[in-house]
């Protein structure tokens, strides 16, 4: 049996003599869409080394779907030659070569180092990156294709080491038929040249005849492979593997940037839900509904469609009016704040049915677009009205429009810092503004009180159905049982979150930890100084300098403490 693992993702290929790499992972999660390392100029380019570098891989985000981290390259079946060695260098000998993560801190400085004339990469955000900047460091004819597969994704792949001889020769053969077709030169402005359309032609004919064929040829073999080798739904957790607990530690650790013990997050879990959250959601739902059980209240939010969007419009206005709420109130609450505004609007209708719900795309670094709130209006009828505007808040103001658009402006900082996911730092601040949100008086009604509860609900459950699945043994049916009852989310969903969580172990963990952490520092820093307590200069303290750990964030607002208290 061939020994198929997981796919590429995502991947560089150099025509003359191939190399791979993995750039950093841009998780489709809300809160570094889009962001890429800044690149130079062609004409800075030749004879001299990058001036900024990008930040190593993260984990992803909410929204789009969150990625899991890889492993580090190995070298692949099949492959000759020894193993690759530092960045820029020379492959020794035919045939594709794996280079590892650990030697490419930034992709760009690469593309510069080889000069290569076909860039092809196969992960959705990567391309996204390319399209934008990465064709600048390459040679004047460089041609670029992204194939970002989605009916059959290529995520869980780590490296190129995993593929089988097979798959790798069907890929390599995609991107002869790729050079031979000579379809035209991509710009970095998201355009191609040439006069006419033949090019979009002969890419559907790979699509058509090679790509599609290969990924089908992909499936059937993890099927027939990898299928009857699975776990089944009563044991899905990483529980069950031998060493388990310290893969679901080590996992953890990655987003949460924490050492995590998945006892006592299990406890804070259960604890939060049982306890406050289920207090407020009793006295919200009594003087909304004249309901006070949990079950009673969840099963009106769930199932009145009176507490539904009736239209697209509607969507967009709700979140139109959260934000222009945000923005009258804005300065009390912060000193810095971001040059770049945010506005609202509808995912475009080619993206909708693979889009989420709602999602933040940060401003483009050049300060020629500001952020925008993407709304998945679709389907506006199915949306629940009351979540909407502590959704507007989390993605935008003062959300993420807020954590990104001002990291992006920082000067004198990193470019890792202001580009790189750190998930419990980014996704725990979107969660902390929407119970900041509730402190500025911008929800106008206790319904939309109840959709700030909704989606605590949603992220405290996390804590408690992730390490339950994979360090206590639960069941796929255990988890969706404990969401069901304790959270107010339909349950065709609640299926889908659960089925994400087996994914990808401890990612889920990150929003709730994040949110906690930052509130205890807040907490901390209000009793520390007293009166002296600037909540503003706190807030600027946590958004000062972009994406950090949990750790590091700790630090910087103990140092701001101590300045604020030194006479």
């Amino acid at each position: 049996m061939s020994r198929l693992r997981k796919p590429v993702s995502p991947a560089i290929q150099y025509s003359s003599a191939p190399k791979w790499a993995r750039p950093n992972r841009y998780p489709p999660t809300n809160a570094a869409r889009g962001r890429r390392p800044a690149s130079r100029s062609r004409n800075a380019r030749k004879g001299h080394s990058p001036t900024r570098a990008s930040g190593r891989r993260s984990s992803g985000g909410q929204g789009g779907g969150e990625r899991k981290p890889g492993a580090r390259g190995h070298h692949p079946p099949g492959a000759s030659g020894p193993r690759p060695g530092a960045p820029g260098e020379a492959p020794a000998g035919p045939g594709p070569r794996a280079l590892p993560l650990s030697d490419v801190d930034d992709l760009a400085a690469v593309v510069a180092a080889q000069q290569p004339d076909v860039i092809v990469l196969t992960d959705d955000q990567s391309c996204s990156l390319a399209l934008e900047g990465l064709l600048d460091e390459a040679g004047e004819d460089a041609k670029l294709i992204c194939v970002p597969p989605r009916e059959a994704r290529w995520d869980g792949v780590d490296d190129v080491g995993d593929l089988t001889p097979q798959l790798m020769a069907e890929i390599q053969h995609f991107f002869e038929v790729y050079k031979a077709l000579e379809p035209g030169k991509y710009s970095s402005t998201h355009g191609i040249g040439g006069q006419d359309d033949a090019w979009r032609d002969a890419m559907r004919d790979v699509v058509r005849n090679e790509v599609r064929p290969a990924m089908q040829r992909y499936r059937d073999e993890i099927a027939r492979d990898l299928l009857p080798h699975g776990r089944d739904d009563d044991h899905a957790g990483l529980s069950w593997l031998d060493g388990g607990d310290r893969i679901y530690r080590d996992k953890a650790r990655i987003t949460t940037s924490l050492d995590v013990d998945p006892e006592e997050v299990h406890a804070i879990g259960r604890d939060y839900i049982d306890g406050p959250l289920a207090e407020e959601f009793s006295a919200l739902g009594q003087r909304v509904f004249g309901i006070d059980t949990i079950s009673g209240v969840f099963g009106r939010m769930r199932n009145d469609d009176d507490l539904r969007y009736h239209s697209a419009e509607q969507m967009v206005d709700d979140a139109t009016a959260a934000l222009d709420r945000a923005r009258a109130t804005i300065d009390l609450w912060f000193g810095r704040l971001p040059v770049a505004d945010c506005i609202v609007t509808p995912v475009p209708e080619f993206l909708a049915s693979s889009a989420p719900p709602a999602y933040y795309f940060p401003p483009a670094s050049d300060g020629s677009r500001g952020g925008t709130y993407f709304l998945n209006t679709a389907n506006a009828s199915s949306m629940f009205r009351f979540e909407g505007p502590a959704t507007a808040f989390h993605e935008a103001i003062p959300g993420h429009h807020l954590q990104l658009a001002i990291a992006g402006e920082l000067e004198g900082v990193p470019a890792f810092q202001q580009h790189a996911l750190q998930t419990a730092y980014a996704e725990g601040w979107g969660l902390y503004a929407e119970r900041l949100a509730d402190e500025m008086g911008l929800y106008t009604s206790e319904r939309e009180l109840l959709g700030m509860l909704a989606l605590d609900a949603f992220r405290a459950a996390r804590l408690v159905v992730d390490t339950g699945l994979h360090a206590k043994g639960w069941s796929r049916d255990q988890a969706i049982e404990y969401m069901r009852k304790h959270t107010p989310l339909p349950l065709d969903t609640i299926s889908v979150e659960v089925d994400r969580y087996i994914a990808i172990p401890g990612q889920a963990l990150a929003y709730k930890l994040g949110q906690l952490q930052i509130r205890r520092l807040r907490d901390h820093a209000e009793q520390a100084l007293g009166d002296q307590f600037d909540v503003r200069g706190f807030h600027d303290t946590v958004l000062g300098s972009g994406m950090v750990t949990l750790g590091v964030l700790t630090s910087l607002v103990d140092e701001w403490i101590s300045d604020q208290a030194t006479p």
